[in-house]
């Protein structure tokens, strides 16, 4: 039987091994959330079958909103914490997609939001969301449309 100042040792050992385990594999962990857990496994929101051919989630429930003739605000919800940034594109009155904006991502933060001040003053405005990984794979567009 191991003593409690064992169970201690055996459980640090554990602990280190598993971290290295992870930073061979090249995959990002949060030790307090093991260490607390006691579950020794990943944050929740980290995906292990994160690669490098795969596009993350898109973003969600994608709001706009036209606030004056010549300004747009939009807002988001963020799908997975595989993002570095997320870009915006805007088509106006059937034109091409244009890059408006790139929107970085923040740890931690869910919602996001971009106002789009020099928004034509057009028929029709259509945005396009986009979530973009380390990896500089995009997501499939998450889009709008905007009335005057």
């Amino acid at each position: 039987m191991f003593t409690p100042a064992h169970q201690k040792i055996v459980f640090a050992l554990c602990l280190v091994l598993f971290c290295l385990a992870l930073s061979a594999c090249d995959r990002p962990f949060s030790l307090m959330s093991v260490a607390s857990n006691r579950t020794m496994m990943p944050d929740a929101g980290i995906s292990l079958q994160e690669s490098q051919t795969q596009p993350p989630f898109p973003p969600q429930n994608l709001i706009g909103e036209r606030t004056t003739s010549a300004s747009v605000m939009l807002s988001w919800l963020d799908p997975d914490v595989n993002i570095v940034r997320f870009h915006i594109y805007r088509q106006a009155d059937g034109d091409s997609w244009t890059q408006i904006a790139s929107v970085l991502f923040v740890e931690g933060q869910i919602a996001y939001g971009y106002t789009d001040a020099d928004a034509p003053d057009v028929a029709t405005l259509i945005y396009r969301v986009t979530a973009v990984n380390r990896f500089d794979i995009e997501s499939q567009p998450l889009e709008i449309v905007v009335a005057p």
